[in-house]
C-alpha cells in the first residue's frame, strides 16, 4: 500500500494542472518548465521562456528580485501584484510563489497567479430561418412595414421576431441587435 505523502504528491500535480488558477513552475534561472491549463489559455505556451518575458517591463525589477529572494533562500514566499501580456492583452494579476525544495536545496520556484476572469466565450445565438430574414432586412434598414411587404406576414408577426432578435442578441434596440449581430458573425 502506497504512503499517504507518495499518493498526495501524485495528486498534487494533476490537480494544479486542472484547477481553475494559472499555476507554472520554474527552474533556478527562470526559465518556464511546467505549466497547468488555466495558464496556457491565458498566457499561451510559454514552456522553454523566461517567466519575465511575460511581464510587462514596468514590473520586471520587482517580479526578478522576488524570484532570486526565493532562489537564494531569503525569503521563502513572495506575494506581488504585476501586469503580465497574456494572449488578450495587459492583465493585472497577483504572483503568489514559493520555492521547490529538493534535498535541501532550491531546484526552482512553483508560481500561483489570480487573475480577474476572462471574459467567457460568447454564446451562441439561435434564431430561426425566419428571425435571420428579418434581421437581414433589418440590416438593410427596411422599416417594419417593408419588412411586412417583402415577407408577405403580418406588420405584428414583424414586430414579435424584432422582439425575439433583441432578446437572443442581449439588444435594446434595432441598431444595437444589428451590431450585436455582426460581431457574432450573423450578418455579413
Amino acid at each position: 500500500m502506497e504512503p499517504a505523502r507518495g499518493r498526495l504528491e501524485a495528486d498534487v500535480e494533476r490537480a494544479l494542472m486542472d484547477v481553475g488558477v494559472m499555476a507554472y513552475a520554474i527552474d533556478r534561472d527562470g526559465v518556464i518548465f511546467w505549466q497547468n491549463h488555466a495558464h496556457r489559455r491565458v498566457i499561451g505556451e510559454a514552456g522553454g521562456s523566461h517567466f519575465n518575458e511575460f511581464v510587462a517591463a514596468g514590473d520586471r525589477r520587482r517580479a526578478q528580485e522576488a524570484f532570486v529572494s526565493k532562489v537564494v533562500g531569503k525569503i521563502p514566499s513572495t506575494q506581488y501584484d504585476v501586469e503580465l501580456h497574456s494572449v488578450q492583452g495587459p492583465v493585472q494579476v497577483e504572483v503568489n510563489s514559493v520555492p521547490l525544495v529538493r534535498d535541501d536545496q532550491v531546484v526552482g520556484v512553483l508560481v500561483l497567479v489570480a487573475s480577474p476572469p476572462l471574459p467567457a466565450e460568447p454564446k451562441p445565438v439561435k434564431l430561426t430561418p425566419r428571425q435571420r430574414d428579418v434581421l437581414r432586412l433589418l440590416a438593410r434598414g427596411a422599416t417594419t412595414d417593408q419588412i411586412a411587404r417583402e415577407l408577405h406576414i403580418a406588420r405584428e408577426t414583424v414586430r414579435n421576431h424584432v422582439r425575439a432578435i433583441l432578446a437572443a442578441l442581449g439588444a435594446h434596440s434595432r441598431v444595437e441587435a444589428i451590431a450585436a449581430a455582426r460581431a457574432a458573425g450573423l450578418l455579413d
